[in-house]
């Protein structure tokens, strides 16, 4: 300036509604080089979707990104959260050449399975995961005190309920199906069968343990009173 003193000078880019360039500057002797760099970004938004089950805690679920099948990036969802985005991905590599992104899905359920395949879209990637119902059985026995050899034939109703308990990983649905009860408060009759002379027991196999939200059944067996 007028006293003596140096002045600095320096450029400045203004960067346009552009993400596709990177600025990179170099300075040396009086020369100011800067080089803009195509290098478009984009991103990946996956959508989880539970089919069913709506009353059960969820499992965590750990989604992998692979870039051209390399993973290289990792992210978990916890019960609620049912989507997210990866940000800031590079679109093409050093020569040009379209990356390719896919998704896969790491989780252990007893009570969920993958239903499907992944399904991708403009918007990005949807993964379903459904909702395995557990099944569960029951044996009736009967039994005859006193009374002629030959009995007659009987009619058994098996009758159900929901009940307000919810499936965890900690409930065996094996011992807590049964109640017992003389059918007033089970508004479905799931089966009816009927005991011919000689047999004196009947299994329900391959029953569901819950309903289709995961509230727990209770089963009961009512036996029709013959005029006898």
């Amino acid at each position: 300036d007028g006293a003596g003193h140096l002045y600095a000078y320096t450029v400045r880019e203004r960067i346009l509604n552009n993400q596709d360039y990177q600025l990179g500057t170099e300075l040396s002797d009086n020369h100011i080089e800067l080089t803009n760099t195509y290098q478009p970004k984009t991103q990946i938004k996956v959508t989880k979707v539970w089919a069913g089950g709506e009353s059960i805690t969820k499992p965590d679920v750990t989604f992998v990104l692979k870039q051209n099948n390399v993973e290289i990036k990792r992210l978990t969802l916890k019960d609620g959260d049912t989507s997210f985005v990866w940000r800031d991905l590079d679109k093409y590599d050093a020569d040009g050449n379209l990356y390719q992104y896919t998704v896969e899905e790491v989780f252990t359920s007893d009570h969920f399975r993958q239903k499907g395949e992944i399904v991708k879209d403009c918007h990005g990637f949807t993964i379903t995961n459904e909702y395995i119902v557990p099944k569960t059985s029951i044996t009736v026995d009967k039994v005859w005190v006193g009374g002629p050899k030959v009995k007659p034939i009987i009619t058994l109703e098996l009758l159900r309920r929901v009940t307000d308990q919810i499936l965890n990983s900690d409930f065996d649905v094996n011992k807590h199906s049964f109640v017992e009860g003389d059918g007033s408060q089970f508004e479905e009759v799931v089966s009816t069968i009927e005991l011919v002379n000689g047999t004196t027991s009947y299994p329900w196999t391959d029953l569901p343990a819950t309903d289709g939200a995961g509230h727990l059944y209770a089963y009961t067996v009512r036996e029709r009173i013959l005029n006898n």
